[in-house]
Formats: C-alpha cells, structure tokens, sequence
C-alpha cells in the first residue's frame, strides 16, 4: 500500500505536477489530488483545484486539457471525478486571489469547454466565489459559436460574487 502510484488503490499527492509523475500499474486506481499547485495549501485561501481523479488504462489517447483529464508518466490519462457542472476554472490552475493572473487557467477551461464538451452548449468558464485576476485573452481568429463567462449560482444574486479584475498589459 505505499507504492508511488497512490498507495496501490487510493492515494494523496500534493498537486496536478505530482500526479503528472504517476505511472499506476493497474486500472481503476484513484488519487486524492491536494491542490492543483504545490504550496497552495499554504495560502490564506484553502487548498483549489484539486479533487479526486481515477486512472483509466483503457484511454491512450484523450489530451491532457490541464484540468480534466491530466497525462502521466507513461501516458497514464487521469481522469478527474466531478460532474461537468461543478467544474470551475479553479480546476484549471486558477488562483482567484485578485492578484494572480489567472488567464491561462481561463483559456484552458475555455479550450476544454469548446473542444471537449460542446462548443455552443459546453459551460463555459465558470468563476467561482473571489476575484479572478486576467491579463488580455486571445481567442484566435477562428469564429466561435459562442463565448461564456458565468459566476457562481446563488439565490437572489446576491452571495457569493464573483469578480474579474483587469490587471494592466504593456505594450511591446
């Protein structure tokens, strides 16, 4: 039970980069994943991005989406266990600590939505409760069905909010 891969049936490791450094040995193995950057837990805000993925040998060939679906050693894909729903860019790799530039995680969340689920009906990007934090997005030139930025679901629009802070771009 102490194997690398997760202590054989469920493991914990520190975050998405530990994971990526796991080869398990058999299918069905599950990982409790910390947060998705390491030293996250040490923040002021609780450990995010992570959650629980299971290792499936069958899939050889699903991208790593860097939230969803993470490749590791030996092209093990980890497939993270929550529903489509609940999936925030928080899952992507963002801080929402109003001070972070959260905009990779944003485009990440945003190509997975488009290319992974459904590129008018998919979720989106989805804030959660804070202060998400972007420099200038880049979409492309390629026409797209839609574009969809949603905060949290609350009662009356009141609590939690969530909020997009413009953080100052230079030019080159």
């Amino acid at each position: 039970l102490q194997d690398i891969d997760g202590m054989s049936i469920l493991g914990r490791v520190d975050s998405i980069a530990t994971l990526r450094t796991i080869a398990p040995r058999q299918d069905k193995r599950f990982v409790s994943v910390q947060s998705y950057a390491a030293g996250w837990a040490a923040t002021s805000k609780a450990p995010m991005g992570g959650g629980f993925f299971e290792y499936l040998a069958n899939d050889t060939t699903t991208a790593d989406d860097g939230g969803i679906v993470i490749v590791g050693l030996n092209g093990a894909r980890w497939r993270r266990m929550i529903s489509l729903d609940a999936v925030t860019v928080e899952h992507f790799g963002a801080m929402v600590d109003g001070v972070t530039d959260d905009i990779a995680a944003w485009t990440r969340m945003h190509n997975w939505s488009r290319l992974s689920v459904d590129a008018t009906f998919g979720p989106g990007i989805v804030l959660p409760p804070g202060v998400s934090a972007i420099s200038a997005m880049d979409t492309g030139t390629t026409e797209q069905p839609a574009f969809k930025l949603r905060g949290p679901e609350v009662a009356y629009g009141r609590i939690p909010r969530a909020y997009v802070k413009l953080l100052a771009t230079t030019a080159a």
